[in-house]
């Protein structure tokens, strides 16, 4: 993930970096976007099918605080999709502010991960 700009520095939003590797693993098929050591600031991410996440122990993926930065209603989102998980020994949070989920809920935000399947 690093190759596509992430720095995991826990300041520098790397949701665009994060995009990146997840629509390079599906333009390839499948694969698997590795987070290494270091703490991963994103807004929103849409996990495609046949695209693991691997949260490495060391590593954690910690949501924005800005409710712009959640375009899509989560934190990881994924529709329709298949052959897709997230694995490893690392954390996925939100930062707990006071307020912040009642704030965010009056968004349209749902929480940290939101997997959708369409009806048939």
């Amino acid at each position: 993930m690093t190759a596509y700009g992430a720095k995991g520095d826990g300041d520098t939003k790397d949701t665009a970096a994060i995009q990146k590797a997840v629509d390079a693993c599906a333009d390839a098929g499948d694969g698997e976007v590795f987070f290494p050591k270091g703490v991963f600031l994103s807004g929103s991410i849409i996990l495609k099918s046949g695209v693991t996440l691997f949260i490495s122990p060391d590593a954690v993926m910690r949501g924005s605080t800005n409710i712009a930065d959640y375009t899509k209603g989560a934190l990881i989102n994924a529709e329709d999709v298949e052959k897709t998980g997230i694995e490893g020994g690392g954390d996925i949070f939100l930062p707990r502010q006071r307020n912040s989920l009642p704030y965010f809920s009056r968004y349209g935000f749902s929480g940290i991960i939101r997997f959708l399947h369409a009806a048939a």
